[in-house]
């Protein structure tokens, strides 16, 4: 006899999976029966892919062992042989439960075998879990859809509004644009192309798995929804740095401040997210008919440590360095203060830097905290019972992180208008003085 979980009963590997030995006529130290393997299922089906090439290992040297096989391939081997791989035979298996358990119905034990199906199922390794089928795992909850209709109805329509109106703001009423206007109208710009995405996507989780608009458009909604999300952040964080360079450094800031120098900064950040577009036209895979759009995204994309390091670098990045120039900005307010002023509150700039600052944290913090634990368990690093609930969770976060597009504009341009109206006066003031 073998201990449990010892290797000597690899040698039934070399039968053919459609043609497994009868339990009562093999031995016990070459065959393990139907309920031995569901009670080994983590040995026979791990979760892990090298404990996956382990298993495969051993099957390739001992297909070697037979006479005439050496010379071949591994593929030819197996071919020779009719073995599979163990995804398939382990696929093949939980199909032909599932099939019996759904032609006897719900039996004895029956809600036990189908419960490890599902489990089997999840934990193939590959591409089998990530196409797009209409099962319930992959839809869109009604709750995460309620969610979303709810945020963006307001979302859209407000932040739309106030985008438009700020940007007439510094078209028309602001006679000499500055490195912060221009900041602004790019920030504004790219909120507003984001925005115009937002009813495809309540479109899309109403459709589930039914998208008929087109791969290329939708495609393209992704680009724009992403790369434009992405840039907002990149414009948000130039904003508090050329904030922080004009109040805490003057001397310096006529050498690193200036129009011109906005504007390219500006143009580089819109083209360097605009190459993510790489990444996004291949968020379901290379040559697949996307039937689902903005969410079912392909294995591979998961498994893009790349793509992944970038985005959550790009945000705790500029959420350190905006936290840091918003602190030392609010300090240096608080220092310069008119001695004769005895304010105990704080000035209208300081409440606009903070709650710059605090709305951004809020708005994109939830949604990157919940897709960095969602990659570690997308790729089997930690490992939850919850899975379902944490997409709902991304996908819930996402729709809260998309409210910063309005909350922009509605600060901005409450801005612009405080500042076309103190200029006025100051003019008025100006005017009165004189002789």
């Amino acid at each position: 006899m073998h201990a449990p979980g010892s290797l000597a009963p690899v040698p039934t590997v070399l039968q053919k999976s459609s043609s497994l030995p009868h339990p009562k006529r093999s031995s016990p130290t070459l065959s393990l029966n139907a309920r031995q393997w569901e009670d080994v299922h983590e040995f026979w089906a791990p979760p892990f892919k090298k404990d996956v090439k382990v298993l495969e290992c051993i099957q390739k040297m001992a297909t070697v062992l037979v006479k005439g096989l050496g010379g071949m391939s591994c593929k030819e081997r197996l071919r020779t042989l009719g073995l599979s791989n163990l995804e398939k035979r382990r696929l093949r298996g939980d199909l032909i439960a599932l099939y019996s358990f759904l032609r006897r119905g719900s039996g004895e034990g029956g809600a036990d075998l189908f419960s490890l199906v599902i489990f089997f199922s999840s934990s193939i390794p590959g591409d089998m879990n990530d196409t797009r089928t209409k099962s319930n795992i992959n839809n869109i909850s009604t709750t995460v859809e309620l969610f979303q209709l709810i945020m963006y109805t307001p979302t859209f329509t407000l932040g739309l509004l106030f985008n438009v109106m700020a940007l007439s703001f510094l078209f028309f009423k602001v006679k000499k644009l500055s490195e912060s206007t221009i900041y602004m109208i790019a920030l504004i710009f790219l909120d507003t192309l984001l925005l115009f995405t937002l009813p495809f996507k309540i479109i899309s989780y109403h459709l589930q798995d039914n998208w008929n608009l087109g791969s290329v458009f939708c495609s393209t909604l992704e680009s724009l929804y992403f790369v434009n999300m992405y840039g907002s952040i990149l414009i948000s964080l130039c904003i508090c740095v050329d904030r922080y360079i004009a109040i805490q450094h003057p001397f310096m800031a006529p050498t690193l401040r200036s129009t011109k120098k906005a504007a390219m900064v500006c143009a580089v950040i819109c083209l360097g997210t605009s190459a993510g577009t790489v990444f996004t036209f291949q968020l379901h895979g290379e040559g697949h008919n996307i039937s689902s759009c903005f969410h079912n995204f392909s294995k591979s994309t998961w498994e893009n440590a790349g793509l992944f390091s970038a985005l959550e670098t790009t945000f705790f990045g500029s959420m350190a360095a905006m936290t840091f120039c918003t602190a030392q900005t609010v300090r240096c307010l608080r220092k310069h203060r008119e001695r004769d002023n005895p304010q105990t509150h704080t000035t209208r700039a300081e409440k606009i830097l903070v709650t710059n600052v605090v709305a951004f944290l809020v708005c994109f913090t939830p949604y990157h905290m919940a897709y960095f634990v969602y990659f570690l368990v997308k790729n089997n690093i930690i490992h939850t019972s919850f899975q379902q609930v944490l997409r709902d969770i991304v996908q819930g976060t996402l729709c809260w992180a998309n409210l910063n597009c309005c909350l922009d504009g509605v600060c901005y341009y409450f801005v612009l208008k405080e500042s076309l109206e103190d200029t006025l006066r100051n003019r008025e003031k100006t005017a009165m003085r004189k002789p």
